[in-house]
């Protein structure tokens, strides 16, 4: 930048932007200038952010070693060190800590004096709950209203601060049975309590799925219901309207959340203008009724009973907080002018995140960190968009350091955007999310991956509370997991415990495959060996068949030889046995013994058997032997004659008187 250019700032804001020009031509980040320089970087942040100017002597020495740092020449430093000391002594903007106005956080109990337009619902609650502690009322009062409406606010620095018995203000989040528990036991001795469950939509937030059974809200709802029975308290609860529906699933919410419930619907126009003027009026400062009317008609709120869009409390909070930092501590009033400066109603928020943003865009790693910070700030529903509390377990990182992290929430902090709590951060209200684009366009470029996040980050928190196997992913999950890790930019966003945690479920799941195929290669082994014991006993089984029908085969061509062998024998003495033989030492075994018997044996005369009637009979033949007579007992000769060797025999029959067959 140039000697001229320098001269002409007046500002702290211009003195920054113009330092930041300088980091960012030489190429460096705020830490690496604070680490060439030899300062600390908390020294120079403010500087660069445009939210301080270098203090006499030793802040102007350190600006001058920034500048070499960044390379500028020494003519020029001087420049600079005389721009520094005419902006120190310029006025300095009001002090934010002062503000009445709580910007995208809640009011809490120590900011009821500054708490205005609820009045009318404050005390219909107060009553509600002076009835249910005395027994005539219900025990259960739901405060429905959408995102934005003010709830909280109301809750805790409207309603606590008017409450004359013990309170308690429990948030839900991640384990809300032990946060319930803490908060009970810190007032355990007191007569009669009233709980307040601010942002009870938690309870469902939370949750792995829309349709999980998530076992801390059931356990947190019978812990309200036993608490109301046990003893004499009062639960009231916030829920986001369009958590409606799941929240009267439960039969323990359903009278609260009809016939017990209080509706927050918008402010009207006299409510609005307490809640504008009423907060600067008590730090002694005026809100110029120009502005008023110009912010109701932003609201487009004309008339008394004119209606406004319920989520916008928070933007209007958050206007009139930068409103406020514009005026200087000499000023007593809020004006237009201080307004306009900061984007109204619908662009101050998005101003305020793109003042940290751009100051932080020209270090990488910053960018990097709040990327991820904010992400991790989101949840994605089928609802719609939730925020959650990012632990500080959340944010070590292998490759950003811990105390950039920290700058970086510091600066989103300073600015209202984001809200630390016991736990950790959080973004300070869901509008944040909605008013600005850069966010917007993080979550729709990354939902998948965000969404798939959330599921690793989920299962790694339930297993590192007892490190179990049983808690570890399926075999499936974890490969997905593997999966979306193995993108550079997604693996960089693990945390140590999620690392751990995915490395755990990669072990496992190896050594469980291992084992299987050390199993798998014993089965195959044992089948290799149940095959082989098989193959031999088979071929044993089968050489003994073959043996078997060796040995048999060689017996019957032995019997068949014998047979054929007694049927040579018998051919000349008994024809007809040689004959039958022949045949069944054939029938045995076709052998040529056998074979050759058969044939011979049909080459000889065979006396035959012939049926005849049963009884005693006689028999006679010729000399010759050509006729054959045989007589029955019943009266009949049978003459059988034989005309040749080779002719068929031919029977004829007569009947005889008993002197005849006697005769024969």
């Amino acid at each position: 930048m140039s000697d001229p250019d320098v001269a002409r700032l007046s500002t702290r804001k211009e003195f920054g932007a113009a330092l930041t020009a300088v980091r960012a031509a030489a190429g460096l980040s705020i830490r690496e200038v604070a680490r060439k320089a030899g300062v600390t970087p908390g020294t120079v942040s403010g500087w660069f952010a445009g939210n301080a100017a270098p203090a006499p002597d030793e802040g102007l020495r350190d600006l001058a070693a920034v500048l070499r740092a960044c390379g500028v020449a020494e003519p020029d430093i001087a420049q600079w060190k005389a721009a520094a000391n005419r902006i120190r002594a310029t006025t300095r903007p009001a002090r934010p800590g002062h503000c009445p106005y709580r910007g995208l956080e809640p009011y809490r109990s120590a900011d009821a004096a500054e708490f205005f337009g609820r009045a009318d619902i404050v005390g219909l609650l107060r009553d509600r709950v002076e009835l249910g502690l005395s027994g005539a009322g219900p025990a259960l009062i739901g405060l429905l209203g959408s995102s934005g409406s003010g709830k909280s606010s109301l809750l805790q620095a409207g309603l606590v601060p008017q409450l004359t018995d013990a309170a308690v203000v429990v948030t839900p989040g991640a384990d809300p049975v032990s946060r319930l528990d803490r908060a009970v036991a810190a007032v355990d001795r007191a007569a009669s309590l009233v709980i307040v469950v601010d942002q009870a939509e938690e309870l469902w937030t939370y949750e792995s799925g829309p349709d999980a059974d998530w076992p801390p809200r059931d356990g947190f709802l019978q812990r309200l219901a036993a608490l109301t029975t046990d003893r004499r308290a009062v639960v009231v609860f916030s829920l986001r309207a369009d958590f409606f529906e799941r929240a009267a699933q439960y039969p323990l919410l359903g009278p609260a959340l009809t016939a017990d419930a209080i509706l927050l619907g918008p402010m009207d126009a006299d409510q609005l203008r307490a809640a504008v003027t009423e907060p600067a009026c008590a730090a002694g400062v005026l809100v110029h009724p120009t502005l008023v009317e110009l912010l109701l008609q932003e609201l487009a709120v004309t008339t008394g009973s004119g209606a406004h869009d319920p989520g916008a409390l928070p933007l209007l909070s958050h206007a009139l907080y930068r409103s406020w930092t514009q005026r200087t501590t000499a000023s007593d009033k809020l004006t237009i002018e201080h307004y306009r400066k900061t984007g109204g109603i619908h662009g101050a928020v998005k101003q305020s995140a793109d003042e940290v943003w751009l100051d932080l865009e020209a270090d990488a790693t910053a960018a990097e960190a709040t990327r991820r910070i904010f992400t991790r700030a989101v949840l994605i529903g089928d609802t719609g968009l939730a925020r959650r509390v990012v632990t500080a377990a959340e944010w070590e990182w292998d490759d950003i350091e811990s105390d950039v992290v920290r700058a970086v929430v510091d600066r989103y902090v300073a600015a209202r955007l984001l809200t630390t709590t016991a736990d950790g951060v959080q973004i300070s209200h869901e509008a944040l999310i909605h008013s600005w684009p850069r966010l917007a366009a993080w979550i729709e470029a990354d939902r998948d991956s965000i969404v798939i996040h959330r599921r690793l980050a989920t299962a790694a928190a339930e297993w590192a509370r007892n490190r179990s196997d049983s808690a570890l992913l399926t075999a499936g999950m974890t490969e997905e997991f593997r999966e979306w890790v193995r993108h550079a930019r997604n693996a960089g966003q693990l945390t140590s415990v999620e690392r751990t945690f995915l490395d755990e479920c990669t072990r496992f799941h190896t050594a469980a495959a291992a084992r299987d195929r050390q199993r798998t290669t014993r089965l195959r082994v044992a089948v290799a060996a149940l095959a082989v014991a098989i193959a031999v006993l088979a071929c044993a089984v089968t050489i003994t068949v073959r043996m078997r029908i060796t040995a048999d085969t060689t017996r019957d061509a032995a019997v068949s030889r014998q047979a054929a062998l007694q049927s040579q024998l018998l051919r000349d003495r008994d024809p007809a046995l040689a004959q039958q033989l022949a045949l069944a030492g054939f029938r045995i075994s076709d052998t040529v013994e056998a074979r050759s018997a058969l044939l011979d044996s049909t080459a000889i005369p065979t006396p035959r058997r012939i049926p005849t009637a049963p009884g005693p009979r006689a028999a006679a033949s010729t000399a010759d032997g050509s006729v054959l007579a045989v007589g029955t007992i019943d009266g009949h000769v049978h003459f059988i004659e034989r005309r040749a060797a080779t002719a068929a025999l031919r029977t004829t029959r007569h009947r005889l008187a008993g002197a005849g067959l006697a005769a024969l």
